[in-house]
């Protein structure tokens, strides 16, 4: 036996004892069922939305469109900005300190200003979801 099946075969060992374990916890209820599915019932949804029932398919498209549209937007809008930056330095020295602020802050720290922004009563009132976030934050900006 080579070592690398040696190596495929105890990593394949190690996923089968874990899932075993983690079903074993599971149907013993030693952990809460609400905050930990069981293998079998996580393999289970996804034969039926995958397979069966097909619902997937579309959530993982919608997932897969936002994330290229994204992309795309954030990658032409920096090319933009880049660009604007380029040919006037005076923007790009007034723009300097806010940028480098924004850069050094860890992204996840602006988790909480999407979600306050999710629970405003702008995102009653606005149109579309997507634009939600974003006159909320127009409306707490404006009123600093």
């Amino acid at each position: 036996m080579t070592e690398r099946t040696k190596t495929v075969l105890s990593h394949l060992a190690f996923v089968v004892v874990f899932l075993a374990l983690w079903e074993f916890v599971m149907r013993r209820q030693w952990l809460p069922e609400t905050f930990f599915g069981t293998p079998t019932g996580i393999a289970n949804y996804l034969w039926v939305g995958f397979v069966t029932g097909g619902k997937l398919w579309l959530e993982l498209g919608y997932t897969v469109a936002g994330t290229l549209i994204s992309f795309v937007l954030g990658s032409v809008a920096a090319l933009a900005l880049g660009l604007v930056f380029v040919m006037f330095p005076k923007v790009e020295r007034a723009m300097e300190p806010y940028l480098s602020v924004l850069n050094a802050m860890p992204r996840f720290a602006l988790a909480p200003l999407f979600l306050g922004a999710e629970s405003s009563t702008a995102c009653r009132s606005a149109p579309k979801p997507r634009t939600c976030s974003i006159a909320a934050l127009l409306r707490r900006t404006s009123q600093l």
